[in-house]
């Protein structure tokens, strides 16, 4: 067994928690998602959003989240992939000419 030595300092532990990467930083993953939702029609862009999202569900639940904590995290993902599909399309818009496609 551990010598203590009656000093509270000394004889206190930390409390170890698991703190994942947070998905909706990780901008190449977001940046994909979002390609995704540009590039294909909405019921497409919506089932590649749903395996994407249960793949983060899927690697948080091994790390022992709960489930609360998970989708708060699934929540700010989906957060941060609208907000670069709106990047995205601005984008898009601001390089088209201002006469149109018309040539």
């Amino acid at each position: 067994m551990m010598d203590t030595t009656g000093l509270p300092l000394f004889d206190w532990t930390p409390s170890a928690k698991v703190e994942p990467f947070p998905f909706h930083l990780c901008r190449s993953k977001v940046r994909h998602a979002a390609g995704l939702v540009v590039e294909n029609d909405r019921e497409r862009a919506a089932a590649c959003l749903t395996v994407i999202e249960d793949g983060i569900r899927r690697h948080l639940s091994s790390g022992a989240l709960k489930p609360k904590a998970i989708e708060k995290e699934v929540e700010a993902f989906r957060q941060a992939v609208a907000d670069d599909v709106n990047r995205l399309r601005y984008e898009a818009v601001a390089a088209t000419p201002a006469g149109g496609d018309a040539a």
